[in-house]
């Protein structure tokens, strides 16, 4: 148990998205957390957050990596909460992004590159992630 002297900093995430009937497996990093918001919208700004795609752990020729753009940082992360919230991560406003149990992956012009062909929904079969957190003593 940690007493109250000690410090608990977040210090980054990062997921991993597989969806029935691909053989990709997509995901992001982030080294901001993702907040939950009262009620509202945001964008969170940081200039380290990427998203990928790759086919399976052999296959370097298929691997995709997006970074956020230098010119749109500060829209990185979107954050939005509403009554009736049915959105999880949302990497730049559209880029890669979970509504309804469902994965998006789009092309908002805040990252470099499309990481699928197409705009279609996919069901989400399993979601990984994984937070590293730093302990001041």
């Amino acid at each position: 148990m940690l007493s109250v002297a000690k410090k608990i900093h977040y210090t980054c995430l990062t997921l991993f998205i597989v969806c029935q009937g691909l053989q990709k497996i997509f995901g992001g990093y982030s080294p901001i957390r993702f907040y939950n918001h009262d009620f509202g919208e945001c964008f969170a700004r940081s200039a380290d957050c990427f998203i990928f795609s790759f086919e399976n752990d052999v296959d370097t020729q298929n691997m995709k990596l997006s970074r956020v753009t230098s010119q749109y940082f500060n829209n990185a992360i979107y954050e939005y909460n509403s009554y009736n919230n049915t959105y999880g991560f949302n990497f730049g406003g559209g880029d890669l992004y979970t509504k309804n149990n469902y994965l998006y992956v789009g092309k908002s012009g805040f990252y470099e590159h499309n990481l699928i062909e197409n705009n279609n929904p996919y069901k989400i079969e399993e979601i990984e992630a994984f937070s590293i957190t730093n302990i001041e003593r």
